[in-house]
């Protein structure tokens, strides 16, 4: 069933684990929170009555709040940046508001108040997702020029709305508090099934090396991101710990994969090898799945075969068999296989 392929229209493949990884992923969960806190409150804003630039105002609010609600990271940091998006967005179009009625103004301040939104991005992701908030607010309000009334009342209308989403978030992700800390923990392993397709793709002598090695620094960037952004509090301890060893287990080994191509002529070694990581990124792949859905998971010992062809080449170079060069070559397939015995122990 998680092996099923579906086609349309013969052009690509969609495979069902991957259907599967993005119903059980936080990306799904947390895009149904931002959408619906982000359209209630001009929804209940026109159906009681008031007038649709209110609840549409509101909806912004609620919106530049959304926008840095994201899954991963802990609570505390989560709920900082929802109230710095709701300050700035207010302080934004307030000051905006202000001299949106003098020319000579708004060509004063608006670049100060550029400049500045744009300087958060050296914050990080978040930082830029702030000013990226501000920027937004900051071209919705100066489109029209505003008295010190209506001033008010925008920024009040902003304020309200931005307020009324932050405390949304807040009793959602309590709802949902468990289920959230299992799905950002199984999109880590999934980025780690990922990282080791994209190193198995390098001892494939059918692959050209530049191209793999540019998808190996991909695969590794979204690895380290998403174990650095878990929440370490709600994660299970022993999954945590295990994920986090992995990691450093291949991302700390420095590997010249040209020599190993070049000076490594037993392609019954490098199968052996390209084989033991996928099967790895499949078992770590069934396992997020799992911990995604709250399921339990099985021990599922790898076949030895592949560890044994490399162990054997192993036993042959300590006998002196091959050259120095070749011995080094092999010892950093002893340290591939300690790599694997903690895959094992995970």
């Amino acid at each position: 069933m998680q092996h099923r392929a579906l086609t349309k229209d013969g052009a690509g493949l969609i495979v069902w684990r991957d259907i599967q990884r993005f119903l059980y992923s936080h990306y799904l969960l947390t895009g149904v929170r931002q959408a619906v806190g982000a359209l209630t409150p001009a929804v209940v804003i026109v159906a009681s009555g008031h007038s649709y630039a209110a609840g549409l105002t509101m909806s912004i609010g609620a919106l530049c709040v959304a926008i840095v609600d994201q899954a991963a990271g802990g609570q505390p940091q989560t709920r900082s940046a929802m109230l710095f998006a709701m300050g700035l967005s207010v302080v934004s179009a307030f000051i905006t508001g202000l001299v949106s009625a003098h020319s000579l103004l708004v060509w004063l301040v608006v670049p100060i108040l550029a400049f500045l939104f744009s300087m958060l991005a050296v914050y990080g992701l978040r930082g830029g997702l702030l000013g990226f908030v501000s920027l937004l607010i900051m071209t919705l309000t100066m489109r029209t020029p505003m008295t010190v009334s209506e001033v008010f009342a925008y920024s009040g209308y902003l304020l309200g709305g931005g307020g009324f989403y932050f405390f949304y978030s807040l009793a959602v992700r309590r709802f949902f508090r468990a289920r959230e800390a299992r799905e950002t923990l199984a999109a880590a392993f999934f980025s780690m099934a990922d990282y080791l397709r994209s190193r198995a793709a390098l001892y494939d002598n059918r692959q050209d090396l530049d191209v793999a090695y540019r998808g190996l620094i991909r695969a590794q960037s979204a690895v380290v991101d998403a174990v650095q952004t878990l929440d370490q509090d709600r994660c299970p301890p022993i999954l945590a710990n295990a994920l986090q060893r992995l990691l450093t287990n291949f991302v700390d080994t420095r590997t010249d994969f040209s020599s190993i191509r070049n000076d490594l002529h037993e392609p019954v070694v490098l199968n052996a090898m390209h084989d033991t990581l996928m099967k790895m990124a499949d078992r770590i792949a069934r396992l997020a799945l799992n911990i995604a859905r709250n399921r339990a998971t099985y021990a599922e010992p790898l076949a030895p075969t592949s560890m044994e062809l490399i162990q054997h080449a192993l036993q042959e170079s300590s006998n002196g068999q091959y050259s120095p060069e070749k011995r080094m070559l092999y010892g950093y397939c002893s340290r591939f296989i300690s790599a694997f015995a903690a895959h094992r122990q995970c």
